[in-house]
């Protein structure tokens, strides 16, 4: 039976080590990061779903009953997590299956027929969630810093949404139905990832309050890598790649730190030749008209 033991971990051990060797997998090293806090570009443009551009945002308000969620005495962060919670709990999650179509009342549809989806599910129909109760939401991609070198597991995607009250971009990941919280104010994915590496206090939230340091600890060790490279649509409208706004003939912007390589390549092998770069945090988190 010792023998079977050494045997078991002797092969586990060589496939973490070759893993390591072949880069399958991101490093989990959390790294400081800087930004240009200081320059915008006018020509940048960006496109938030509303019910004028997007109908169907009326028909899964109506579908679902979402204004009855998030309607109540609280106050808008109150109505906001509830809009989470209901989000997060359509379908269990799924690391590979995906919907026929990525938009959200086909995966809304298909998860009430037993289907699991991705965080990229999550983060797509939380954003026409919100935006159908009248908040200004994107959807936002994180990206490992070894996104290029690594096969599998360097993305994460969650959603960033506008607080009138706070007069900011905060994060919020229905994968985890979790809200990253400092001094009562929401924080964004940067904020989140400065907080982490300075080992600032901070809680994360759902609609019940602060939840567990067990939920907490498993979501800093699963969410802290990813948070290096942050990038979004122009254009947050679930219509056809083709007929989205883009700048520069590009429709997705990325939020690269500074003397960092602007990533070309998606886990060496998807090309993302689609993305306009930009150090600027004005740019990224300019204030939705």
């Amino acid at each position: 039976m010792k023998v079977f033991h050494s045997l078991v971990i002797a092969i586990l051990v060589c496939l973490f080590s070759a893993c390591t060797m072949l880069k399958l997998t991101p490093s989990k090293k959390v790294v400081s990061i800087k930004f240009d806090e200081t320059s915008t570009n006018e020509s940048y443009q960006f496109i938030h779903q509303d019910t004028v551009n997007s109908p169907e945002l009326i028909t899964l308000l109506s579908l679902y009953d979402l204004d009855k969620i998030a309607e109540g005495e609280g106050g808008e962060m109150d109505k906001i997590l509830q809009l989470l919670q209901w989000t997060n709990s359509r379908w269990q999650h799924s690391g590979s299956n995906k919907p026929s179509k990525s938009n959200t009342l086909t995966i809304l549809k298909e998860a009430e027929s037993g289907k699991k989806f991705r965080c990229v599910e999550y983060g797509i129909v939380l954003k026409s969630v919100l935006a159908s109760n009248d908040f200004k939401a994107r959807t936002l991609s994180l990206k490992t810093k070894d996104v290029e070198k690594v096969r599998l597991g360097a993305g994460h995607v969650l959603t960033e949404a506008w607080s009138n009250a706070h007069n900011k971009w905060f994060m919020l990941d229905a994968q985890f139905n979790v809200v990253p919280v400092q001094e009562n104010v929401p924080l964004n994915a940067v904020e989140l990832q400065r907080a982490i590496i300075k080992n600032a206090d901070f809680q994360l939230v759902d609609s019940k309050g602060e939840v567990s340091p067990k939920r907490r600890e498993k979501y800093l060790n699963f969410v802290s890598h990813y948070l290096y490279y942050f990038d979004y649509k122009f254009d947050q409208r679930e219509i056809a790649y083709d007929s989205l706004f883009k700048v520069n003939d590009h429709a997705v912007l990325m939020l690269v730190p500074l003397g960092a390589k602007s990533p070309s390549v998606f886990q060496r092998k998807y090309e993302m030749d689609f993305v306009e770069y930009t150090h600027s945090l004005n740019d990224f988190y300019r204030r939705p008209e």
